[in-house]
């Protein structure tokens, strides 16, 4: 009799222990799940949608129809899809000088800009960007040269039709939903321009004439974003 209830007793107690020990089993899977859990939408958030903004300062040539030295200034606002593309709309701003001369011809040449674009944007492992869109900016050129037989002028108001691009790298922090960085690249634009163009020979006819072109700014850029 005694032996049975020594066996009935220590089975009792194995059961017990099998059961216990499924229980905390059990229980360490399930608060292994719960912090995966808990993990998995931080991972997913740092890879959504944001607001981002950027500044630069600008500084560089014009060239093409019209040539000279600009400075000026970029801002941008707009919203990051994922980590990799943004869409930002970039308002601008743009002064520029121009004047050389040799032994026959001198010339001089200015500019005044404003304007905004609408970009997109990719950045490729949280350091090299590009993009590129299209705008409207307004303002305009003008230009006078003389030489020994002629002189001309010409003259160009907007609003004139913009492409803007940008290219680049990023010298900064990666936090979880946000980058914040330095940038160093090319923020440019190409303008497309008419011109009224005026020219007075030495004999003293003069002729006016209309003239397309393409204006190019590729100005090296210095800026903040935070995207």
């Amino acid at each position: 009799m005694n032996k049975k209830i020594w066996h009935g007793a220590w089975a009792l107690i194995v059961l017990t222990g099998t059961a216990t020990a499924n229980a905390a089993e059990e229980e360490k899977d399930e608060a292994e799940s719960r912090t995966a859990a808990s993990e998995a939408p931080q991972e997913d958030g740092e890879n959504q949608g944001r607001f981002r903004w950027g500044i630069s300062g600008l500084g560089g040539p014009y060239m093409g129809a019209y040539k000279g030295g600009a400075g000026g200034l970029d801002l941008r606002f707009g919203w990051q899809l994922n980590d990799n593309i943004g869409i930002v709309a970039q308002p601008h701003l743009a002064l520029g000088f121009g004047a050389q001369s040799d032994e026959n011809s001198a010339s001089i040449s200015a500019t005044a800009l404003s304007g905004v674009g609408g970009l997109a944007d990719y950045t490729v492992a949280d350091f090299f960007y590009a993009g590129a869109g299209l705008g409207v900016s307004t303002g305009g050129f003008a230009s006078g040269s003389i030489s020994s037989s002629s002189g001309s002028a010409q003259v160009a108001d907007g609003p004139f039709f913009d492409v803007p691009f940008r290219i680049g790298i990023a010298l900064g922090s990666k936090k979880p939903s946000r980058r914040n960085a330095f940038t160093i690249g090319i923020n440019g634009h190409l303008l497309f321009v008419s011109s009224d163009v005026s020219t007075a020979q030495s004999d003293g006819t003069v002729t006016n004439e209309k003239k397309l072109g393409v204006v190019a700014l590729p100005l090296i850029s210095l800026g903040y974003e935070s995207f």
